[in-house]
């Protein structure tokens, strides 16, 4: 009973978490009575479970406002204490890395960018030896903003066994079945999550759809690589929850194209995949490849939206313009879905800025009862991370 009573009272604080944290992005006042109703939850579990946020800091109680009714009491505004503490978010590439640090209303507070760099030993050493290194940098950082550290979240391409704490495969790092390294989480008393990069870009439109959610959607992740083409991850959200599949490898990506005597993701020429970002018309016929390949995935998912990452907004017109002209079934099934293409602008920091944001968000999940995931932390735990004050200062 006490088991339950516990999963019961982390449930209620996530609901109402989530409906702040949503309506705080959104720039949506809020008050108890605004959550009671939205939830469909008594009164008094509000109340409760509100004071125990306000008593450890998570929540700030602000000015009344009228509530329209000249002779009740105004209903007081909560909003997320963005003193709460920071979450380090990291993009590792095996060449490049990025740093992102947010506050836990999930407001950028620091980036930055930078070259990987090289270490020697197996690929596992210099995996570990790449990511403490980067931890610390990041870290260090964080310590400067006199905020207490909640957790660290790193991004990597590769299928990432969330609930088990394992790498399953990361062909870039040559990792397989290679556990997340323990010592960083030691050294700095906090949780350590590895997600794939692309899963990072659903956790970050799951947060900046704050105003309208989304709930289903399709990220398209691309990275432009200078001699072996451009290289796709996809990543799917459905009824709002981001998805991982029963052996976390949704997302992984081949074109219809592909072949299996190809060692890429699709079966274009070596010529055209080594000047893809060099030559037009070589572009064209990656944006012709993978437009074709995502047609099947459209009524398949019926997706509200598919994001495309990394091509830039400069690339939109030319993009579009393959579309319309050589890829037309796209277009019609997508009308016919009533499914939307949105061409983001380049952000370096996007990945890593979805690493840290997905931190929060999984607080807000409810999982199954007597869930052992490693992903899964509980309200009481980051309620004493948060008191063991900020992180040290190197």
């Amino acid at each position: 009973m006490h088991v339950n009573n516990d999963f019961q009272k982390n449930s209620n604080i996530s609901h109402i978490m989530a409906t702040l944290w949503h309506n705080n992005r959104a720039k949506v006042a809020t008050s108890r009575i605004d959550i009671s109703k939205s939830l469909d939850l008594y009164r008094s579990t509000v109340s409760n479970v509100i004071q125990t946020l306000v008593e450890n800091k998570v929540i700030l109680e602000g000015p009344a406002e009228s509530s329209g009714d000249k002779t009740g009491r105004k209903p007081i505004n909560l909003k997320i204490n963005p003193e709460f503490g920071c979450v380090v978010g990291i993009e590792l590439q095996i060449d490049a890395y990025n740093i992102c640090i947010c506050n836990f209303d999930g407001t950028i507070l620091f980036s930055k960018k930078g070259t990987a760099p090289k270490f020697t030993g197996t690929s596992e050493e210099r995996f570990t030896s790449l990511l403490e290194t980067v931890t610390d940098e990041a870290c260090a950082c964080a310590g400067k903003l006199d905020l207490p550290l909640l957790s660290i979240c790193c991004g990597i391409p590769g299928i990432i066994d969330t609930d088990k704490g394992i790498i399953v495969s990361s062909e870039p790092f040559g990792l397989n079945n290679f556990p997340y390294p323990a010592g960083i989480a030691e050294k700095y008393g906090v949780p350590l999550l590895l997600e794939n990069d692309a899963k990072c870009c659903s956790w970050y439109i799951k947060a900046e759809s704050a105003e309208k959610p989304e709930q289903d959607y399709l990220c398209v992740l691309t990275k432009n690589h200078d001699t072996q083409g451009i290289s796709v991850g996809l990543s799917l959200t459905l009824n709002g929850r981001v998805i991982n599949g029963h052996n976390h490898a949704v997302g992984e990506y081949v074109s219809s194209s592909w072949l299996p005597s190809k060692n890429s993701q699709t079966g274009l020429a070596q010529a055209v995949l080594s000047t893809v970002n060099i030559i037009e018309d070589s572009y064209r016929e990656w944006v012709k490849d993978l437009f074709s390949t995502l047609t099947t995935f459209i009524p398949l998912l019926e997706p509200q939206t598919v994001y495309l990452f990394g091509q830039g907004e400069e690339r939109s017109l030319l993009i579009n313009e393959v579309i319309e002209n050589e890829v037309t079934q796209f277009r019609v099934i997508m009308n016919r879905c009533g499914s939307a293409l949105k061409i983001l602008p380049n952000d370096d920091s996007l990945i890593a800025n979805g690493a840290a944001l997905m931190f929060v968000q999984k607080l807000f999940e409810i999982p199954s009862l007597g869930s052992d995931s490693v992903s899964h932390i509980t309200w009481e735990q980051v309620f004493d991370i948060q008191k063991k004050g900020a992180v040290p200062k190197e």
